[in-house]
């Protein structure tokens, strides 16, 4: 049931998020509106999407910070309707998806955070026994391990977000769309993710510069 849950909540934010990618296709490209709704609506598909795989504690951080988010976006799109934007039918059925959304997450939140039980495993008892050197040593090899893993976890974070973004759009898709959905990650890193995936054959490519727009290959 949970993981059902899962799947049906990433799937109507998923729905959600590319009928307001084809709304605001219409606002103009230099519109800050634009982009700050687009920025929000990733936010909030990517926290959303990762709900599954993280620990409890950030299970419920991210949560609350999908219904914060989720509240700014809705005076967002309040604002691009005033400014007429967008159309009021467009305002209303964005708002009325959103605020579903959040009845869905607050009606299942129990389902969503369950509680475990912890279980503690007993020291060995030959644990005095070990050296002060083989502790320094281990965790000197546990710490390159982990900085390790965690750049490799990261890059894979950016690479799953990269297509995320080119997957809900069936053209192509600016650079600053791209960079503009990556809070926490610098301009150059995105940038340098992008000229990966396309040695890697991922991805497609058009223009120069300011104006490079980028799309998945599909052969």
């Amino acid at each position: 049931m949970v993981l059902k849950n899962f799947k049906d909540l990433t799937d109507k934010c998923r729905k959600i998020t590319e009928a307001l990618y084809r709304v605001t296709d219409l606002m103009p490209e230099q519109e800050p509106l634009k982009w700050s709704l687009r920025e929000r609506a990733m936010g909030i598909f990517s926290k959303i999407t990762e709900l599954k795989d993280i620990p409890i504690y950030k299970k419920a951080r991210n949560l609350e910070e999908i219904i914060h988010s989720t509240s700014g976006i809705l005076n967002f799109l309040e604002l691009a309707s005033a400014a007429s934007f967008i159309s009021q039918l467009n305002f209303e059925v964005l708002k009325r998806e959103y605020l579903a959304l959040v009845n869905f997450i607050e009606d299942r939140k129990e389902e969503f955070l369950p509680t475990e039980p912890v279980l503690i495993q007993p020291l060995p008892s030959n644990i005095n026994s070990l050296t002060q050197a083989n502790d320094k040593g281990h965790n000197r090899q546990n710490n390159k391990i982990s900085a390790k893993e965690m750049s490799v976890k990261d890059d894979i974070d950016r690479k799953s977000k990269i297509i995320a973004i080119l997957n809900n759009n069936k053209d192509w898709v600016s650079i600053k769309d791209i960079i503009f959905a990556f809070k926490d990650v610098g301009p150059k890193t995105v940038q340098r993710e992008l000229s990966a995936m396309i040695s890697e054959g991922l991805l497609k490519t058009i223009g120069e510069k300011r104006w490079r727009k980028y799309a998945l290959k599909t052969n």
